[in-house]
């Protein structure tokens, strides 16, 4: 198989090691032969996850190859990557059903992984998936940590059954209905009444069926499985009851670290289990498409050459908000969306956005503490700087070095050149896809402790 033209071969990995870089803390901090299996597997799992466009229905027919799909799709194309590079040849895709201590043992929760079982005789799971959740995109060492009550193996002849069912779903919920899905539905349903462990597919399928138009296969299922889909509504409410002290746990562990550590990495760990539970739905409103925050990857920008700029408190301070975004977006047709937010105060689970801006954020936090705007626009990031660096240079400069009243009556000196330094730009689709959700931290896909992708950084040809 050739190498997927989205993904790195190895030499093109490059160490972050510098405390001044975005992305400094990233297991990549030597060679890739030098690291740890584990930090290794890792630095793979990011580069795959982040260049992955979430799809709930994926096309079964080339969802590996232009990485557009779900857990399944990336789980897929890490086992095809880790080929590709002649890494880990003893790993395979696994289902798995019930988290432990978190799910109900009959739960029907339905998820892909990779095992990998490494040269050191230890075993993995790998977790590529473009979502943010429980143990999504992390790599975890199951002799120290077992997440889940079962794992299947996904052989051939499951893989067959799961891609006929998954090939069934993307044309149903195009609005593409024929009678050989009945006749597939006729193959797969005594595996689906049968095998307890895909009764979370049987759910996705059965909620595919009945969000189309359908009508015939809906009211064969309908009678044939109206008792097991009843039992699988009444098991998922009684699961979400079951979890909520889990959720309350995570909170007060959340609470502890916010209180008591600057471990920002374990921080957004932590409110993101809490955010894959709660499903607070935010959306970014997209051409034709509304995608989820917590489905925004560094892809989804590299395919539509999108930057991010931030207009600045200082900006706002000094009366020139308006001038500054005009100058950086001088043809407004290309402004894509935009949010308000204060990026010097906590999130909504009490993050400080700072803390996940740069590895030395904090730093500059109170001068963030004020009115700031997130702009997402269509254009180059070489002239964004450009104009980024005129405005820096031309405005403000007869106070540079002066004592200003902050938005609290503080005083603050203006530095034009950092400190209050008026708008941000980002470099390229991974840093833009990271600043987008500045203000939304805890919905991050893509964070600042992932390795970043070396050709989603460079211009789309």
């Amino acid at each position: 198989m050739i190498m997927n033209k989205y993904l790195p071969r190895l030499e093109d990995l490059v160490p972050i090691s510098d405390s001044t870089e975005t992305f400094s803390e990233t297991p990549m901090v030597r060679e890739f032969s030098k690291l740890y299996v584990k930090e290794q597997l890792q630095v793979l799992a990011d580069l795959v996850r982040q260049s992955m466009i979430y799809m709930k229905y994926p096309n079964p027919n080339n969802d590996r190859d232009i990485l557009m799909g779900d857990d399944f799709t990336s789980s897929k194309v890490f086992l095809d990557y880790i080929h590709d590079l002649n890494l880990f040849p003893k790993s395979h895709l696994a289902l798995v059903n019930s988290r432990k201590n978190i799910d109900l043992k009959n739960s029907s929760l339905y998820h892909f992984v990779v095992i990998v079982e490494a040269p050191n005789n230890k075993t993995f799971m790998v977790d590529t998936t473009p979502d943010v959740g429980y143990t999504y995109g992390k790599v975890i060492d199951l002799e120290h940590q077992d997440i889940y009550q079962s794992y299947t193996v996904v052989d051939s002849t499951l893989e067959e059954l799961i891609s006929l069912i998954r090939n069934d779903m993307y044309y149903i919920s195009h609005g593409q209905y024929n009678y050989s899905q009945i006749e597939n539905y006729n193959i797969f349903k005594k595996s689906l009444q049968n095998v307890d462990y895909l009764d979370g597919l049987f759910y996705r399928y059965y909620e595919c069926v009945m969000d189309s138009n359908f009508s015939h296969l809906k009211e064969i299922l309908k009678h044939e499985f109206f008792d097991k889909i009843t039992e699988f509504e009444n098991i998922e409410q009684l699961n979400d009851i079951h979890k909520e002290p889990v959720i309350e746990r995570w909170k007060s562990n959340l609470e502890f670290l916010l209180e008591n550590s600057k471990d920002y990495k374990a921080q957004q760990i932590e409110a993101q289990k809490i955010i894959g539970e709660e499903k607070k739905d935010k959306y970014l409103d997209l051409r034709d498409m509304s995608i989820l925050y917590n489905h925004i990857t560094p892809r989804l920008f590299y395919e539509f050459g999108y930057n991010v700029i931030i207009i600045k408190s200082s900006s706002y301070l000094l009366g020139i908000s308006k001038s500054v975004t005009l100058s950086m977006i001088p043809d407004q047709r290309r402004l894509i969306t935009e949010y308000d937010c204060n990026i010097g105060e906590k999130s909504e689970l009490g993050l400080y956005p700072m803390s996940f801006f740069h590895p030395h954020g904090m730093k500059y936090n109170y001068q963030m503490k004020g009115p700031n705007k997130v702009i997402l626009l269509n254009d180059d990031q070489d002239l964004l700087n450009e104009r980024k660096h005129w405005i820096r240079k031309n405005y403000g400069q007869k106070i540079k070095g002066h004592y200003v009243e902050w938005f609290n009556g503080e005083k603050m000196l203006w530095d034009p050149n950092l400190l209050t330094n008026y708008v941000h730009s980002t470099d390229d689709a991974c840093e833009a896809s990271m600043h987008f959700l500045v203000g939304y931290p805890e919905y991050q896909v893509f964070t600042r402790f992932n390795y970043p992708n070396p050709v989603l950084m460079k211009r789309k040809k």
